[in-house]
């Protein structure tokens, strides 16, 4: 599936150098994907797909705990990376809105670190939900992060320089006449950015729509980003 522009900024500036460098350094897993992975991938057991998997970071804890699991990214660079790291795991190139598994390989999927929110525009991020449904089995389960944009309320009372960051975001939108995408430009140590911004109640409507029930989030609703636990349903 060809990218958007958007999603060929978000790739640049994800496969550079500067970017290797900085996710070379990231080990181990935070406290909300710890905790996710045990209750519900650890007793799920089955074989689980690691999407946006990047160099690897989750996949070999996965492995480290038992789980079988593959990584796919969109990003070559970054996979060759985690073949190199981890060459007892199979990493592929691959796009999470056309996934070329058949339905229902995998008992659990997981996609951390907000890698969704890359995803431009909305109804491809949305297909992606479709696709990850269609890959997991019935009952399945799905984890994965999102930004939050409920964050600025905290952000805008103990800093106001965040201001600048929301006028950034508003030139922008009415630059790309994307007034009420959901989308916001934003500056990573390797490289400009365009991610989606959602909030929770949004993210368990889109969840419903694909197919999934919402099991648990992982967050306050100020957090700068949640994550989130879905079980698949039966059926769209």
């Amino acid at each position: 599936m060809e990218l958007t522009d958007p999603e060929k900024l978000n790739l640049e500036s994800y496969s550079s150098q500067k970017s290797l460098d900085t996710y070379r350094a990231k080990r181990g897993l935070s406290k909300a994907e710890e905790y996710l992975i045990n209750k519900y991938l650890i007793p799920e057991k089955g074989f689980i797909l690691d999407l946006g998997c990047g160099m690897g970071r989750v996949a070999w804890e996965l492995f480290d705990k038992g789980l079988a699991v593959i990584g796919v990214d969109v990003s070559q660079e970054m996979v060759k990376a985690a073949q190199k790291r981890h060459p007892h795991i199979d990493f592929y190139v691959g796009n999470a809105c056309e996934q070329y598994w058949e339905d229902g390989t995998f008992t659990s999927v997981i996609f951390a670190y907000n890698g969704i929110d890359l995803i431009y525009p909305l109804s491809k991020r949305l297909l992606a939900l479709q696709e990850i449904h269609r890959v997991l089995k019935p009952g399945g389960i799905f984890i994965y992060s999102s930004h939050n944009v409920l964050q600025m309320i905290p952000q805008f009372l103990s800093k106001p320089s965040s201001y600048l960051g929301v006028l950034k975001n508003l030139l922008w939108n009415m630059q790309s006449y994307n007034m009420k995408t959901g989308y916001r430009a934003t500056t990573a140590p390797y490289g400009n950015l365009i991610v989606y911004v959602s909030t929770p109640k949004e993210e368990g409507v889109f969840l419903r729509r694909s197919g999934f029930e919402l099991l648990e989030q992982v967050g306050n609703k100020f957090s700068a980003w949640s994550y989130y636990a879905a079980r698949r349903k039966e059926a769209l």
